[in-house]
């Protein structure tokens, strides 16, 4: 399960760092959004992450990792995708608000599903391969970034608006 759980983390991180690749390739002239708006953009998705992470680790107790982690990060991808249609900063904050409250249960029932697989003297190690991983993130993710944004204007969507998807 290490590799899907190292492959849903670098995804995650990397979200998380594709609003400051859009807003170099665009987000904010197209969105008309001040500094301000977009300082908000960043900090609601922790105000989301905050508020949902308990409630979430109750329903992760009460349905298994199995259905948890799968369903949350569908949501969480189609919240990305869904990102790349908004037309306005109000759009954008409810947006990011949202993801943040869909991403709150994932490290924690990562945390947990790896617990219930691995035995106690192994996890640790686990959990340092898990956690390390994200250095990865710095480093592929703004690449990964410029190549999708060289679809800039295809189909009429612009370059940030395919990083979103």
């Amino acid at each position: 399960i290490m590799p899907v759980a190292v492959l849903l983390y670098l995804a995650s991180y990397i979200d998380r760092a594709n609003i400051g690749n859009a807003k170099v390739f665009g987000l904010a002239s197209s969105l008309r959004l001040t500094d301000n708006q977009y300082n908000w953009a960043l900090s609601i998705f922790f105000i989301g992450y905050v508020v949902f992470e308990t409630p979430s680790n109750i329903i992760l107790k009460r349905i298994s990792p199995r259905w948890y982690i799968p369903s949350i990060t569908v949501l969480w991808g189609l919240c990305c995708a869904l990102i790349s249609r908004v037309h306005t900063s109000s759009g954008l904050l409810a947006a990011r608000f949202f993801l943040g409250l869909i991403e709150a249960g994932f490290i924690p029932g990562i945390v947990y599903w790896l617990s219930c697989w691995y035995p106690r003297h192994i996890v640790g190690r686990r959990f340092a391969v898990l956690y390390s991983s994200v250095s990865l993130t710095g480093a592929f993710g703004g690449l990964l970034a410029t190549a999708i944004h060289a679809l800039d204007g295809t189909h009429g969507i612009a370059g940030w608006r395919y990083v979103s998807l």
